[in-house]
């Protein structure tokens, strides 16, 4: 309850139905929480714009909030535009760290959506062309979201990239290859990554 009243400060008094309905679903896990309070936000429930937060409508969708975590990182997923999706799924088929150069190796456009997706606080810059994820849990739902062809082919093309570089860690470099069901060159790279 401390947690949820620190949260909605920026609402001034929070309605109890909003309180208690966080409170019920979050079972006390602040991550769960948090991106409850990031499912409103997106949805336009919460108009968090500016330094006093304003509720605006769906306090009826309250009831209807998604029970699991797993559900509320996919809604959130799927609110997204289909081109901010597909750079997050991009993006966690690199990893949980990521470098701007690699996922420019997917899209060379996909930088431009990065201050979008932190904004949302999705991601956020780790310094030096590196993002990270908010959490590992919400990359492994953008990840699990990708279809397999895709996942094979931009493992494919991540694996080249780090290939054609001097200094890419081996190891990185070789599980991408086993993940686009290439055992030849993961091998290689393992075999690096074991002598180094």
């Amino acid at each position: 309850g401390q947690l949820v009243d620190r949260l909605l400060q920026r609402l001034g008094p929070a309605p109890p139905a909003l309180r208690d309905a966080l409170i019920e679903r979050a079972d006390g896990h602040p991550y769960y929480l948090e991106e409850l309070l990031n499912m409103l936000i997106d949805q336009g429930v919460i108009d968090a714009h500016g330094p006093q937060w304003r509720l605006r409508s769906g306090l009826e969708r309250l009831s209807s909030l998604p029970v699991t975590l797993s559900g509320v990182l996919q809604a959130r997923l799927a609110s997204l535009a289909d081109a901010s999706r597909r750079v997050l799924q991009q993006a966690a088929v690199i990893g949980p760290l990521f470098e701007q150069q690699v996922l420019a190796a997917l899209d060379p456009a996909a930088a431009m959506a990065l201050p979008a997706l932190s904004g949302r606080g999705l991601v956020h810059a780790d310094g030096e062309g590196r993002w990270r994820f908010h959490h590992q849990l919400l990359q492994q739902a953008a990840y699990d979201m990708v279809l397999k062809r895709d996942r094979v082919d931009w493992h494919r093309r991540v694996a080249e990239h780090l290939a054609g570089r001097a200094h890419a860690p081996p190891y990185d470099t070789a599980e991408h290859f086993e993940r686009a069901g290439l055992p030849e060159p993961a091998a290689q790279h393992y075999t690096r990554a074991a002598l180094e």
